[in-house]
């Protein structure tokens, strides 16, 4: 049995056509490289404001 067939399906999955299916798969996938995508561009700024903070703080 493949990955995909034995991996569970939420319970309102089962009404829908394997369309939408692939639709709401690919909204989830969108959501979690949006959440990505965000923590990547996220990660200079903050390093950044730490640089700032401990140049700021030193003597």
């Amino acid at each position: 049995m493949s990955a995909l067939r034995s991996a569970p399906r939420h319970p309102a999955d089962d009404n829908l056509h394997p369309i939408h299916r692939s639709d709401r798969r690919l909204a989830e996938i969108r959501a979690a490289s949006l959440r990505v995508l965000l923590v990547v561009a996220a990660a200079p700024i903050a390093a950044s404001l730490v640089s700032i903070l401990v140049l700021a703080v030193r003597p």
